[in-house]
């Protein structure tokens, strides 16, 4: 049995991975701005996790690569590289697997950065309805807190 066409499909995924990776790390100056945004967006209406993560951690969990309640790709808010969020967890840079990368192909959408600043900028114009006493002091504690500023730089 001739199993070559097996080889064609991984290298395909290889090569598509790599494009994807690409095509997402050469808008790391878009990327940078996310953190920043999240927390204006945040507390609007209701407080996320995916936003917490995005201002606190700096990393963008990403829909697409999420599998029975778990994410499996986080996008470095500050590179623009495509991390996988297990080893992120503990503490260790390790690069999304190119299945993973090439799975988040399902929401494309994802891997835009002017359509991800577009929909928090959106977000952030949202009238404060949660109940905080002082909104512009919360987002500035946390701006001290984790050190946020307009445009995100990984202090570690």
């Amino acid at each position: 049995m001739n199993l070559s066409f097996l080889m064609v499909i991984i290298e395909d995924r290889k090569g598509i991975a790599e494009e994807i990776r690409k095509a997402v790390a050469i808008q790391k100056d878009l990327w940078q701005k996310i953190p920043w945004l999240a927390l204006e967006a945040d507390g609007r209406i209701g407080f996320s996790s995916k936003y917490a993560c995005a201002y606190e951690r700096g990393y963008l969990q990403l829909e697409a690569s999420k599998i029975n309640g778990r994410y499996r790709v986080y996008l470095d808010l500050d590179t623009g590289e495509l991390f996988d969020a297990f080893f992120i967890a503990c503490g260790i840079n390790v690069l999304a697997s190119d299945e993973n990368v090439v799975n988040l192909l399902r929401n494309g959408y994802e891997l835009n950065a002017t359509e991800t600043i577009k929909n928090l900028e959106q977000e952030a114009k949202k009238l404060q309805i949660l109940f905080l006493k002082n909104p512009k002091g919360w987002r500035e504690e946390k701006r001290r807190k984790f050190g946020i500023e307009k445009i995100f730089t990984r202090k570690d």
